[in-house]
């Protein structure tokens, strides 16, 4: 047994097992010879060369070594040899268990034709022949010429025997094949659901391609993974997670058998990062879950106080709602996956009971709906919400806002989720849905900001990489990584370093309530930090995407990387199943 108090960090080892191994820091120790950033309350910008951690929480951050050199000898010093420390960063909208499937699964995302496609879908058919379902996710018709829509045909010609299952990359959108339509008893007579579309040929024949709730019309009948299975990949994924720097993610829309997962994780101590959960509004046992609200552990690596109600549908596949026709579908206007009443009733009981509520909303008349959703709901329940503060409802994406909703977006203190890689990737497809008019309202982060509304940043995995070094600079350069467009796109809506570092730091840490707690390196919260190995604010913005994370920790304890990166002696090390 090791003296004094110990840390544990989790250890990814072959096959994605886990051990816990033990590492000799000491409760108090004091990282120096670093160049530290973090944020005030104010958004400015505070630096400092050595970090005191007592415990699992930041005890006092040092500007000069003269401020820490009179400290104990007893405290562990450790030298950061010079390396960058931030605070850690959250992605405030993602889908974990979808990233897990994603790497386990059929990825098409880099599938640049429909060619490529099909020719990945059959071979990953020949390597999986017991596979009973093959499904996968990544296409995206706008990078294929020409720009259409793939048929269950296509996917016939390369697998007729199994059902093939492939949802857009986005994941608004689904491609079946012929054995999946079957077994679904998809046929000519089939309605289209409220809130989703069937595509048909000239004939009505379904063509194999299902939007938004039409999905689940087949994806009912896709087996489920065993509980097991699914809790190992949820472990696994957050480990990756915390290879990238993130100590913290808001998963948006779990089932509330991913919510007993989360739970059971958490009363394991087996969670790697920190976890906010938002139960989707659709889960079938959405109701029952309500009265446990809401759920937080005492060590704050868990917390559901959150729904999440899915509103419209997404610009690549036509679904996002729009006031007005796409600029290139006339007479398309998107989905509504509820009216607005519907949407009040669906989520009265969630708002009364005091849960925050988060509406995905990508369309201007997405967005529109959605705060006047919340406005009837303030409106409904003046009196209960009298001596209350603001719930920080949350619209997710905001992606498409009419300027002349923003006002009341502000008026009712609701907070923009914003995925910065949306911008940079949409680009292109969006001004070709949008027309010109309507980009005033797109992806406006400085705009919003102007009207008083708090971003929060994410990625939204699996449809976007996860690596949040890649939103930061999409925030800031309004460009992708390959540092298109030469002038940046919109360029007056690009943020300051300081203004994206909030974005994935303090500000998404005020989105779930935990502003006391997380977000900044300030006395008293949890020491959640990363370490990387180029300095945020003195390189040039094209390199910001290249940062490398040297190390992850999460309240003081180290989860990554499973070798020490400052080398400590080894005797200092104990390890164990």
């Amino acid at each position: 047994m090791i003296v004094n108090k110990v840390y544990k960090y989790t250890l990814i080892v072959a096959c994605g097992w886990l051990l816990t191994c033990t590492l000799s820091y000491a409760s108090e120790w004091l990282i120096y010879n670093v160049q530290g950033y973090t944020l005030t309350a104010q958004n400015q910008l505070k630096t400092f060369s050595a970090l005191h951690i007592s415990d699992d929480k930041v005890k006092a951050i040092y500007q000069t070594s003269d401020q820490w050199q009179q400290l104990p000898s007893t405290i562990n010093k450790v030298n950061g040899q010079g390396y960058v420390i931030l605070p850690g960063l959250t992605d405030a909208h993602g889908h974990v268990l979808g990233l897990g499937y994603k790497k386990q699964n059929i990825d098409l995302t880099a599938s640049r034709s429909k060619h490529a496609a099909l020719q990945k879908i059959k071979q990953f058919a020949s390597e999986h022949p017991k596979q009973q379902w093959l499904t996968g996710r990544g296409w995206n018709q706008m990078h294929w010429h020409p720009q259409a829509y793939p048929q269950a045909n296509d996917l016939d010609l390369v697998i007729s025997d199994r059902p093939v299952w492939l949802r857009r990359v986005d994941g608004h959108a689904a491609w079946a094949n012929s054995k999946a339509m079957e077994i679904a008893g998809i046929n000519a007579n089939t309605p289209d659901p409220e809130g989703g579309q069937i595509l048909r040929n000239e004939k009505g024949k379904p063509t194999g391609i299902f939007i938004d709730r039409a999905m689940d019309l087949v994806r009912v009948h896709i087996p489920e993974a065993q509980a097991s299975d699914k809790q190992l990949l949820l472990k696994n994924t957050l480990l990756q997670l915390a290879k990238l720097g993130i100590t913290s993610v808001h998963d948006a829309g779990v089932s509330g058998e991913t919510l007993a997962l989360y739970q059971q994780l958490a009363q394991q101590h087996q969670l790697p990062i920190r976890v906010y959960a938002m139960l989707s509004a659709s889960a079938d046992d959405y109701l029952q879950w309500l009265p446990k609200a809401p759920i937080l552990t005492t060590d704050n690596m868990f917390t559901w106080r959150s729904i999440k109600l899915m509103l419209d549908g997404a610009l690549g596949s036509r679904g996002a709602a729009l006031y007005k026709d796409y600029a290139d579908a006339p007479g398309q206007q998107g989905l509504l996956q509820y009216s607005l009443e519907q949407a009040i009733k669906q989520v009265q009981s969630a708002f009364q009971q005091g849960l925050q509520i988060n509406t995905h909303a990508i369309g201007d008349r997405g967005n529109g709906t959605a705060i006047k959703l919340y406005q009837r709901l303030a409106e409904t329940n003046r009196q209960q919400l009298k001596h209350k503060q603001p719930g920080r409802h949350r619209i997710e994406h905001a992606q498409i806002v009419d300027p002349n909703d923003m006002d009341l977006f502000s008026e009712l203190h609701l907070i923009a989720s914003v995925q910065p890689t949306h911008a940079t990737s949409d680009r292109d497809m969006a001004e070709q849905r949008l027309g010109p008019q309507r980009l005033k309202g797109a992806y406006a982060w400085q705009r919003l900001k102007q009207h008083g509304i708090i971003l929060t940043g994410g990625s939204d995995f699996p449809v976007e990489p996860a690596n949040p070094f890649y939103g930061l600079h999409a925030a800031i350069t309004r460009q992708d990584r390959t540092l298109k467009p030469r002038a940046s796109w919109l360029p007056n809506q690009r943020l300051s370093r300081e203004e994206a570092l909030a974005l994935f730091t303090q500000n998404a840490a005020y989105a779930a309530f935990q502003e006391k707690i997380l977000g900044t390196l300030e006395p008293g919260k949890y020491a959640d930090f990363i370490i990387i190995d180029r300095d945020l604010f003195n390189i040039p913005e094209n390199s910001i995407w290249q940062t490398q994370v040297m190390a992850t920790f999460v309240a003081g304890k180290r989860v990554w990387p499973k070798q020490d990166p400052f080398q400590l002696k080894a005797s200092t090390v104990k390890q164990s199943n």
